[in-house]
Parts: structure tokens; sequence; C-alpha cells
């Protein structure tokens, strides 16, 4: 490891007070609605905190609150790997700044520990998205202003998301028009998973904004893309999704059966 990056250090601006902000953070339960591994849920099982994910039961130790902005946690994987996570929440002169330390784990690559990093910001930036809207836990029973309505009517109904953790590729007409390693795979009840792709990673010239949209419960209002030369509304959208699934904002989806394919691997 000599010579290479052994930790990062990652921050975003908030505009609320540091006190609100660590309000918010410190609830367990909250931290599933921004830290998108935790795969969109979070529950006390004999005094421990549990996380269902694709890849098993993950379990997370929490600082004790404090008046200091600490929200250190550790994470133990389902191989049984522990993780520790420093994170902070530090009063600024205009609001806060939420700051998490990323440590590179044993034989990881730099592309990995990259995208890594990545992944980690776009977490910190949910987070910054759902507080800035106002979600305040002591204005609101569940700390969140933006709240999908369809989750009060049908709480039995089950949304996670998390990192794909494989590389996505769609391609139509033969080309591939999105390629990413940093897709958010979305499981929703019993539909198949849905792979969201970030825009940065997606031929945006071969697609055509239409004036097409829908509305879930659960997501929000979805904006739609067609592809050019091709199926019409073949993509969509969240660009102000619900808070519980904030981690998806402004990601595209593609719908399997008008692209030639969507490989996972």
């Amino acid at each position: 490891m000599e010579g290479r990056d052994l930790r990062r250090k990652l921050s975003v601006s908030i505009e609320r007070p540091a006190e609100e902000a660590y309000e918010f953070l410190s609830v367990p339960e909250n931290f599933a609605k921004w830290a998108s591994g935790l795969g969109g849920s979070m529950r006390n099982v004999g005094g421990e905190w549990v996380a269902e994910t694709a890849e098993g039961p993950v379990r997370v130790c929490f600082s004790e609150r404090n008046s200091f902005g600490v929200l250190d946690h550790s994470v133990t994987l389902p191989q049984g790997q522990s993780v520790y996570v420093p994170l902070r929440v530090r009063a600024r002169e205009r609001g806060c700044e939420l700051e998490l330390t990323l440590f590179r784990q044993p034989d990881m690559t730099d592309e990995k520990f990259a995208a890594d990093a990545e992944w980690v910001l776009r977490d910190l930036l949910a987070a910054k998205r759902i507080l800035e809207n106002g979600a305040d836990g002591r204005r609101k029973g569940n700390g969140m202003s933006n709240s999908g309505p369809g989750y009060a009517k049908h709480p039995e109904h089950r949304i996670t998301t998390e990192p794909a953790g494989v590389r996505v590729q769609v391609t139509f007409k033969g080309e591939v028009i999105a390629d990413t390693r940093e897709a958010v795979a979305l499981k929703e009840a019993n539909y198949p998973v849905a792979y969201y792709v970030p825009r940065k990673d997606v031929k945006m010239d071969r697609l055509l904004r239409t004036a097409h949209s829908s509305y879930c419960p659960f997501k929000g209002h979805a904006s739609y893309y067609s592809l050019a030369n091709g199926p019409e509304n073949a993509v969509w959208t969240y660009e102000q999704p619900y808070d519980e699934v904030a981690v998806i904002k402004d990601l595209l989806a593609f719908y399997p059966n008008k692209v030639d394919s969507i490989v996972a691997e």
C-alpha cells in the first residue's frame, strides 16, 4: 500500500443547523433513507441494528448519542468482515458540514477505491437533499418532509436501494448506450430489479426527452426519454423523488423490452 491513499475524507455542506442535522442523522432508522448500501431499511433485532441487503443481513453498531456531532459506526458484513466508518457533523458559519472518512480495504484496487468514494459522495448528497428539503424529526414523526404517501397507506410495501456492485451495460441496435460500475439496484416488492444509471455514463445524445410522465406513490413523479430512432418512452427518471429513494434522483432506468439487452455482471 506504500504510496497509495489509505483513506479519503469526503464531505458535503448542508444548509441546516448542525443540531438539526445531527438530530435526524443520529436516528438509526434514518440511516437507510440516505445510505443506499444499507438496503433501504433498518430494524432492531434483539438490541442489534440489522439492514437486509442482497448479500445478506448487515449488522450496524452506532455511536451513542453525544453533543460532539459524532456519528461513527461499524458495519459487519455478511461474510463477517467489520468496517469502521467515522462520520461527523461539524457546525459551520452557515449550516453545517457532513464528513465521512473512507478507508481503503485490504487488496482494494485504485479503481474500486475511487468507485467507493464516488458512491459515498452520492449518499452524502442524498442526506443533504433530505435535510435541505426540510426533513426534521422534531417536526415530522418520520424525520422527512417529502415522504412518499404510499408508505403510510401500505407499510408492507418494500423498496430497497443499494450499490449494484456489478458492471451494467445497456445496448440498443448493437450499440452500447449505457456503461457503468456505479448503478443503483432498486428492488420493489416482487418486481424484477431495476438498474438506475448515472447520466454521465449514458450517451445522452441517443435520448430524446418526451412530455410523458407517470406517478408512483412510493417513488414520485417520473419523466421519460425516447430512444433516438427507437421506441418511445424507453427510459425513465425521477428528478424529484420521495426521500425514501432519494439516491435515485436524476439517474436513468431502461425498460428491458425496449432495448436489445441490459447486462449486469
